[in-house]
């Protein structure tokens, strides 16, 4: 029975590495797309709004989405662009799934729980390809999360008001794109991750490892540098989190 367990442990484990190493072997290309115009799988896929009517001496016109006429302030705008068209306007297709990553501020203190990364991974089944695409965390938006609890806020704080749902409905309605599932990373989980996968090979400027070595007391002059820089899973945290 123990070795039916542990054959099973392995095999799930397998699965998890081969799905977070196809994740970060996309990321590293960089690809970022803005993907609007998805039709749906019925017989018309013609959008609901006008995207480019048309291309002159090489300037795109874009034709109106939608057109806020009864707004009396920016947040009615914004409420309005929300609930704009219904759920009649999220675009899908079935040969593309939609994965929003998610990686979040929690670092163990009460409070903190924002999604201050977030990213849409669009996989194409039929094309084999991966799309991605980020989105700013502290862009200015309406959602309504919990099913009534409305706010005007910076899209990171839907995660924090309504958890992984609250940001999916939130990008679906504001960029009227369906969001099928969805993988959450935190502070505790991502250094695991990448010991899992045996490191992580970055390039690290001399100028990165000394503002490492100043500011983070546990790498005070040992943080490596150079081309082809392997971390561990902490080092790549406190890479990751550099700001300037």
């Amino acid at each position: 029975m123990n070795a039916k367990r542990k054959k099973a442990k392995k095999i799930i484990l397998a699965v998890v590495l081969i799905v977070v190493t196809a994740i970060v072997a996309a990321a590293s290309y960089f690809v970022v797309k803005l993907w609007i115009k998805i039709p749906t799988p019925t017989e018309s896929t013609e959008p609901t709004g006008e995207y480019v009517t048309e291309i002159e001496d090489d300037n795109t016109v874009f034709g109106t989405v939608f057109d806020v006429t009864d707004a009396t302030s920016l947040k009615g705008f914004l409420r309005e662009w929300w609930y704009q068209g219904g759920d009649e306007m999220i675009r899908y297709n079935k040969n593309v799934i939609n994965i929003l990553l998610i990686g979040e501020d929690n670092d163990g203190k009460v409070g903190s729980r924002h999604s201050d990364t977030i990213m849409l991974a669009s996989i194409n089944r039929k094309t084999d390809t991966i799309t991605l695409l980020s989105f700013l965390r502290d862009s200015y938006c309406y959602f309504n999360v919990n099913d009534g609890d409305e706010y005007y806020h910076r899209i990171n704080s839907s995660y924090f008001y309504g958890g992984p749902q609250g940001l999916m409905d939130t990008i679906s309605h504001l960029y009227k794109i369906k969001v099928d599932k969805y993988i959450s990373i935190d502070f505790a989980s991502f250094p695991k991750l990448i010991d899992a996968l045996g490191g992580v090979t970055v390039d690290v400027t001399e100028e990165e490892a000394k503002f490492i070595n100043r500011t983070a007391p546990s790498q005070k002059h040992n943080f490596p540098s150079g081309p082809n820089t392997k971390l561990t899973g902490q080092q790549a945290l406190i890479y990751s989190r550099i700001r300037k």
